[in-house]
């Protein structure tokens, strides 16, 4: 083993090292629109479907931008303990917005700051209620979900999933049936 490598792997670093890994901390800050310390700092790299920045540890492992941010920062992250948001902004790669938590404070923080009444049932309905009946009635006629994501200009995995939340709701309603009229007395 050459002896670059085995001090590598030893943990010990080289002047090349070091130089190397200040060129990856500054390639990751210089994808950071850094502000004053109170505002938002965006990541400006690419972004993942849920707003998060996604970046690398390099070796072909990916990780979000915040929770990079925090390790460059503050070190190594314990456990299985999430990078959470106090300023609620996905993209936020500010050190001063970023706490430690777990998954269950991560969905508290999450979900706690929009009342009930107010949210929507998770994932964003894509067929108003007119298609969804429309839906059903073609279904019962014998029309395949192809067909029907045709009609509709969805992909057929919406198709799929509307249909299964409808027949998940009617097994429901049917299990809920049959136990009150288990539970009944004067039967």
């Amino acid at each position: 083993m050459a002896r670059g490598a085995r001090e590598r792997a030893a943990g010990a670093s080289t002047a090349g090292d070091e130089m190397s890994q200040e060129r990856f901390i500054a390639a990751f800050w210089a994808k950071v629109s850094k502000g004053a310390s109170d505002e938002c700092w965006p990541w400006m790299g690419c972004k993942g479907r849920s707003g998060h920045g996604l970046t690398s540890l390099g070796y072909g492992v990916s990780l979000s931008a915040h929770r990079k941010a925090w390790v460059l920062t503050n070190g190594r992250i314990q456990g299985d303990l999430c990078v959470l948001h106090r300023c609620d902004n996905a993209a936020c790669c500010n050190p001063a917005h970023l706490y430690l938590g777990t998954r269950a404070d991560n969905m508290a923080d999450r979900f706690g700051k929009v009342p009930a009444g107010e949210r929507g049932p998770g994932r964003i309905s894509v067929l108003s209620a007119e298609q969804l009946a429309e839906l059903t009635r073609l279904r019962h006629s014998g029309v395949s979900l192809k067909e029907c994501a045709s009609r509709f200009g969805v992909h057929i995995a919406t198709i799929c999933r509307h249909v299964t939340v409808r027949r998940f709701a009617k097994l429901r309603k049917m299990r809920a049936d049959r136990l009150s009229l288990h539970s009944r007395k004067d039967i």
